[in-house]
């Protein structure tokens, strides 16, 4: 029985990531490998029959674009409101950040070394849960657009 794509990957570009990915030498071996899953289950999420997140999300730390990606909605969250957050971040724009840090070669693990704190500090920052300044900073010292890390107005204030 053929397998069905289903959720965003109904309309994922499974000839364009893999086009991408031959292009700048990356294999579903290494995806796999990376996040510690089965490269079936990478190559089921490039085709669209599965929604993998943590594939995903390296494809995006590889520099994959997004818009090939047919990206998921964030979990938790509805097809009303995409990566609405309460209170903290609510504006930031944490696919953007992953392409930004893709195309710009920066880890969760170099901003936590960085700023000395614990790798697991970071992603709350990007999905937008917290607003650890120090890590905010950071990211606009690598040059990360201010659109995408929407971070809080006071601190914006205080740094022009």
């Amino acid at each position: 029985m053929p397998q069905v794509k289903k959720g965003a990957g109904l309309k994922r570009d499974c000839l364009g990531v893999k086009r991408w990915m031959s292009e700048n030498g990356i294999t579903n071996k290494q995806v796999a490998r990376d996040v510690g899953v089965n490269p079936n289950s990478v190559s089921a999420t490039i085709r669209g029959v599965g929604n993998n997140r943590k594939t995903l999300g390296r494809l995006l730390e590889l520099g994959c674009p997004a818009d090939i990606l047919s990206l998921p909605l964030p979990k938790g969250h509805n097809k009303v409101i995409w990566g609405q957050k309460k209170g903290a971040g609510q504006g930031r724009d944490y696919y953007g950040l992953k392409r930004w840090m893709g195309e710009n070669g920066v880890t969760n693990i170099q901003i936590a070394k960085d700023v000395g704190c614990n790798r697991a500090s970071v992603t709350p920052v990007l999905r937008g849960y917290s607003n650890d300044r120090k890590i905010l900073r950071r990211f606009l010292e690598l040059g990360c657009p201010a659109d995408i890390l929407s971070p809080p107005a006071d601190m914006m204030a205080a740094d022009a």
